[in-house]
């Protein structure tokens, strides 16, 4: 027994199967809306325009879809709600799909795993731990899912953010598809077929075609891994390359390394030995340099005791003289306290006067107020008492208009019942002829569908005839044509078997050319580490040549103000430049030379002595020293001096112009070499006394018996010795160039070599590659050949049942004729019946509408009676309201007249209390200010004994501030010293720390203890700052040190082994690559050609598909050889013939639009039964329909509803009928849809759903 894994879950009790959909926000569904799916065969109806395919595009959607034209649209942001005149537009649109995923326990303990199935698997990936889908470890289920239930949503917000989920954790869309493969399931799947659709199945390529049954054959997973093979493959062998490339790379670097490494671990053991003797002169310093801040320290303290004393004395005189000041100032505060007092109590007593001349004012004036509201009150009385009057009179009128409205819409109402009543008889006679002429339409309709068929037929007789005619012929061809093909196989099997025996020849050959290409690769190996050496070196000396230019170009080495002069030297027509520049010597004497000469190098020289007094006058501004010479200075011999051996004379090793001889002979013909100091101390105390003598270690006896030392490091970065470095330097980058120039046309000659090697080894794998083609050729055709047989033979049986078809259709087209003519008689006394019933119908309608006119003019008379009545009824309203607004003024005005009386009365009594009390305020105030004037007088004389003390204490406070100054200024001297040595201090722990990264504060303390020990000996630090000395020479003349070479070596060597293992396991990697490559293949090729065979007969079976839906006629489905004609099971497009009965084969562009709509439902069914898919969805595939095939339509469906359940969006009340539960969309709101549940009666021939229905919530 072969069947899949997804084969084998529809035979458990519990299929997979989609459960529900729901919607939020997508398109026009703008609330949450959900479809549930309980029913095998399910439909979806509803008015063009309301969205019913917006449910197809939803589960199009939610799979994966990424084309905004395929959803219908022009961004996939149209998917989001867009809003409607009565709502917002939406923030997020997201779908879900429901499925049901049974466990598939109960088959699996029936049946055993079959190898189709055991080859599906076996190439899937491993899960990982907290992945939803786990294909391999669950393996019970239907979707590789551990759930009862799986939802699939998909979610995308306003600002373009989207998501998948799976059970609610996000996913890939990689995954989601990865989920339903091999199911049916996908937005490009068989189990969508869209408006359109049908059509384009037809009309698609042939391989667009054939992607749909490798979908039904379970392949395109399998095509899916060979392609990330083939992916794979391609990476692993570039990767090889890299990997080889980077190989050799590593193995050249560390022939390079290893001598660094050497020179670094050298580099370590001087450096730690100088180290230690810095360490020793800087703890040594340091210790010194603590014990002179010790000192100065206890000095600091000493006078920081008497500053405190002098401090405290200064702050008690100052508290004394601020206490003086603030007795002064409060009675300062006090006398003018007083004296805004006696200020203040003069002002009370004048505003007093003030408010009693206006208070006396006031009086009078509100006196003349109250006797003028009196006279107002007595006017307003008598215009109430009018006002009463007259809206006693307007009640009466007002009740009378009322009367007469009463009467008028009694009138009215009666006329307007009676007019409804003959309107109702009306709609009834109306809805009578509207049903009748349906009721006629209909029956005319069916009259001509039934005329149509009687006129097909007779046109069908004689092509059936002509028909059996040529299938007999048929029959006789194709046997011929079987016995070729079978000759011609045997030939390509043949061939097949002398290609097998050249490849064998040709492994070998192989072989033997790669060993030769391995070989030339090696010794280019070896050439391009050579040469990239040598590049190195030249690189290095280079760089060394730039830092040398750099330094010339800034002087480096030069005083400050001979560097400004030749910066400038076009401002100085006197110069004729520097000594240091225009002589020049050998390596070996360049530091003897600079020594002897020492700041006369530097000379800037004129042409002629009589040039020097403009060039002191031009220079004599410039900050700093500098020398000037006269190029024609006299020549002033030196003393004859011995020849001895170990003695060289300097002048003979400067080479100049012969203008300088003369200079140059001044100042160094008696300077010598020596070879030691001591050797220069015993000749200058002897015969070269007066003679300046150059030891080879630096140190320099000058004509005056001092010595002066230089570091071998200062002797090497001279000036001279600079430019002496330089000439040397490129002398050495020429040589080296050459080398480089030489080395690269070795490699060129090599490089040539292993292209010849290459295009020799090329030449053998083609010619492998061609006998590989040349198998596969031989074995394809013999395929092909072995197919096209096949489908002779299925041709012959075909035609031979297609001809025993044809005399079965000429008996039952007889039998069928006169059942027709028998229908359209009847259908033509139906129709009679139906017309004389309308003209009844439209006599009595009109009687009722002549009837309604007369009942409409008497209601049209009695609402005028009304519209006047009313008119007169407002207007004595309105009259009856201005009276009552102006007694009720009135009323108003009288009642605030009586209370302002009532104000000013009290207002009175109020004036007289505050003059009252503004004549006691006036007394007290004259009081207050007599008293203020006795006070002032007292004060006076307190302020003035106050000041007398202040200026005492002030004169005190002087003299202690005179002491105190004086101790601050010793303080800050002993300070300065401390500070001063407290800079030293720091000054070596920076450079101790910079140089040696030791922090001298914190290692002390292990110092002491370590020189406070018994076998501590002081270090001589001149000794030992001469020995660090020699080391940093020592260390210098190794030259540049890569330190990281130690650690790059163990690195190196690391890597190096890691690449090697790599080339061995992406070899070994491409080999799995290989073979997987080829199983996928064996496994997609066997899997596909059985499914396709399945659905080949089970369409154009004779008891396949087409015959069943068609009625006969016949149809086939084969491969489209390949450009060299053979057959490939892999990758040949698909095909469709198609031959309704009655009709010649035809290709598929020439069918009717309900021919296609068959052939295609037909081509979907076959596919459903070789492999179900869970679901379908077929939008409208039956619009292009007539009766009977839509009949034979929904009769095809019942067989897949125990595998498959349909969802059919249709306009056609038959299928609706065949459906088992419909729901309904809706768009009442505009622009939203929704759902509901209706029933086939519910729903108008136009897809319109009753108002009772729409208006009702979906359950």
């Amino acid at each position: 027994m072969k069947a899949s894994r997804r084969d084998a879950t529809q035979l458990t009790g519990g299929p997979m199967r989609l459960a529900r959909l729901v919607l939020s926000g997508f398109k026009s569904f703008a609330d949450t809306t959900e479809f549930r799916f309980d029913s095998p065969l399910t439909g979806v109806v509803g008015p063009n325009g309301c969205g019913k395919s917006n449910v197809v595009d939803a589960v199009k959607w939610v799979l994966g879809e990424r084309s905004a034209k395929s959803l219908r649209g022009g961004a996939m942001m149209d998917v989001i709600f867009a809003g409607s005149a009565s709502r917002k537009p939406a923030g997020m649109a997201s779908v879900i799909l429901v499925f049901e995923n049974p466990k598939m326990a109960e088959f699996l303990q029936r049946f055993e795993a079959s190898p189709e199935l055991v080859e599906a698997e076996e190439f899937g990936d491993e899960p990982e731990d907290g992945e939803v889908i786990r294909r391999e470890a669950v393996r019970d289920r239907v979707l590789p899912v551990d759930s009862d239930e799986v939802q699939v949503e998909r979610r995308l917000w306003a600002d373009g953010r989207s998501e998948y989920l799976v059970n609610s954790k996000k996913v890939r869309l990689r995954d989601i598809r990865e989920l339903f493969l091999d199911t049916g399931i996908g937005n490009d799947a068989y189990c969508i077929i869209e408006q359109g659709k049908v059509d384009a199945m037809l009309r698609a390529q042939p391989m667009e075609r054939r992607t749909i049954l490798e979908e039904a054959a379970g392949v395109a997973r399998f095509r899916s891994r060979k392609h990330e093979a083939a992916r794979k493959l391609d990476l692993a062998e570039r990767h090889l390359v890299a990997v080889r490339e980077q190989l050799i790379g590593v193995e050249r670097r560390l022939r390079i390394v290893r001598g660094q490494a050497e020179k670094a671990k050298k580099f370590q053991l001087l450096e730690g030995r100088r180290r230690g003797l810095r360490r020793s002169v800087a703890f040594e310093q340091y210790h010194e340099l603590r014990e002179q801040l010790v000192g100065l320290t206890n000095q600091v303290t000493s006078l920081e005791e008497r500053r405190r004393q002098v401090t405290t004395q200064l702050e008690s005189t100052e508290q004394n003289r601020l206490d003086a000041d603030s007795a002064r100032a409060q009675k300062l505060d006090r006398r003018h306290s007083l004296e805004q007092t006696q200020l203040e109590a003069v002002g009370v007593e004048r505003q007093c006067q003030q408010r009693l001349e206006f208070l006396e004012g006031a009086r009078a004036e509100n006196l003349a107020a109250a006797e003028t509201e009196a006279q107002r009150i007595s006017v307003i009385k008598s215009k109430l008492s009018e006002l009463s009057a007259s809206l006693e009179d307007a009640q009466a009128l007002t009740e009378a208009a009322e009367a007469q409205v009463t009467e008028s819409e009694q009138a009215a109402a009666s006329a307007s019942r009676e007019r409804a009543e003959v309107s109702e008889k009306l709609s009834e006679s109306e809805q009578e002829i509207r049903r009748r002429s349906d009721t006629a339409s209909g029956v005319e309709r069916e009259r001509a569908r039934a005329a149509g068929r009687l006129a097909a037929m007779d046109e069908r007789v004689p092509l059936l005839n002509d028909e059996v005619k040529r299938l007999t012929a048929r029959v006789e061809s194709l046997q011929h044509e079987l016995v070729t093909l079978e000759a011609q196989r045997a030939t390509e099997l043949q061939s097949r078997h002398v290609a097998e025996v050249e490849i064998e020849r040709l492994h070998t050959h192989l072989q033997t050319e790669a060993s030769a290409v391995e070989s030339v690769g090696d010794r280019q190996a070896e050439a391009i580490a050579r040469l990239s050496s040598r590049r190195e070196e030249r690189s290095s000396l280079e760089s060394r040549l730039r830092l040398l230019d750099e330094m010339a170009s800034m002087g480096e080495g030069l005083d400050d103000a001979v560097k400004r002069i030749l910066a400038q030297r076009q401002n100085y027509t006197w110069l004729a430049g520097m000594l240091g520049d225009l002589i020049e010597t050998d390596s070996a004497h360049a530091p003897f030379i600079e020594s002897a000469l020492g700041e006369d190098l530097q000379m800037l020289l004129v042409s002629t002595h009589t040039d020097i007094e403009s060039a002191v006058d031009s220079i004599r501004g410039q900050e700093g020293r500098v020398r000037i010479g006269a190029i024609d200075m006299p020549f002033c011999p030196a003393a004859s001096r011995p020849q001895m051996q170990g003695v060289e004379a300097l002048v003979h090793a400067v080479r100049c112009g012969n203008e300088l001889k003369s200079l140059v002979q001044s100042l160094l013909g008696d300077a010598f070499v020596v070879e030691s100091l001591a050797m220069a101390l015993r000749l200058a105390a002897g015969e070269f006394r007066g003679a300046t003598l150059v030891s080879r270690c630096g140190a320099m006896v000058d004509h005056r018996g001092q010595i002066h030392m230089t570091g071998a490091r200062a002797l090497r970065s001279g000036v001279l010795a600079r430019r002496v470095e330089r000439g040397e330097l490129e002398a050495a980058i020429g040589a080296i160039s050459v080398e480089i120039s030489m080395a690269e046309g070795d490699l060129t000659g090599l490089t040539e070599e292993s292209k010849i090697a290459a295009a020799r080894h090329r030449e053998a794998d083609e010619s492998m590659k061609v006998a590989m083609r040349s198998r596969l050729d031989a074995q394809y055709q013999a395929d092909r050949l072995e197919q096209l047989g096949s489908r002779v033979r299925h041709d012959r049986d075909r035609t031979e049942l297609e001809r025993h078809e044809a005399d079965r259709r000429l008996r039952e087209i007889d039998t069928e004729r006169s059942d027709g003519a028998v229908k359209v008689a009847s259908l033509d006394r139906l129709l009679a019946d139906e017309r004389a019933a309308i003209a009844l119908a439209t006599e009595a309608a009109f009687g009722n509408r002549q009837t309604m006119e007369a009942t409409a003019e008497l209601l049209s008379s009695a609402r005028t009676k009304v519209g006047e009545s009313g008119a007169l009824l407002q207007g004595r309203q309105r009259e009856r309201r201005l009276l009552e607004n102006s007694f009720d003024e009135a009323k108003l005005q009288d009642a605030d007249l009586q209370s302002e009386a009532e104000r000013r009365a009290e207002r009175s009594e109020d004036l007289a209390r505050q003059q009252a009390h503004a004549e006691s305020q006036k007394i007290a105030a004259a009081e207050r200010q007599s008293a203020a004037a006795a006070q002032v007088e007292i004060v006076a004389a307190q302020l003035e004994q106050a000041v007398h003390l202040a200026e005492h204490l002030s004169e005190a406070l002087r003299i202690v501030r005179d002491e105190a100054w004086r101790v601050e200024r010793d303080h800050s001297s002993v300070e300065m010293s401390r500070r001063e040595s407290e800079v030293r201090r720091e000054a070596i722990e920076e450079s101790t720390l910079t140089e040696l990264s030791i922090d001298l504060s914190l290692g002390f303390a292990d110092y002491i203890v370590e020189r406070s020990s018994a076998g501590f000996m002081t270090p001589d630090r001149e000794a030992a700052s001469r020995e660090a000395e020699q080391l940093r020479d020592e260390i210098k003349s190794l030259g540049n040190v890569n330190m990281e070479a130690i650690d790059e070596l163990a690195q190196l060597e690391d890597k190096n082994e890691e690449l090697a293992k790599q080339v061995g396991d992406i070899d070994q990697a491409r080999l799995g690559l290989n073979e997987l490559v080829v199983k996928l293949d064996d496994v997609s090729r066997r899997k596909f050609k059985e499914t396709f065979e399945a659905v080949r007969e089970r369409f154009a079976g004779n008891d396949g598909m087409f015959r069943r839906l068609f009625g006969g006629g016949s149809a086939d489905l084969y491969l489209i050889p390949m450009e060299n004609g053979e057959i490939d099971w892999l990758e040949s497009g698909v095909e469709i013939r198609a031959k309704p009965p009655g009709k010649e084969p035809r290709v598929i562009s020439q069918l009717s639009g309900g021919e296609k709509t068959m052939t295609a439902v037909a081509l979907l069914m076959a596919i459903f039964r070789s492999r179900p898919s869970p679901f379908c969805i077929l939008d409208e595939v039956d619009a292009a329909l007539d009766e009977a095939n839509v009949e034979r339509f929904t009769k095809a469906l019942p067989p897949f509803l125990e595998r498959s359940h349909f969802i059919i969006i249709t306009h056609h009340k038959r299928t609706m009928q065949a459906c088992h539960e419909l729901h309904g969309v809706t768009m009442a709101e505009r622009g939203v849809s929704k759902r509901v549940t209706v029933k086939v009666d519910q729903v108008s021939e136009d897809g319109r759903i009753a108002a009772s229905v729409v208006e009702t919530p979906a359950t």
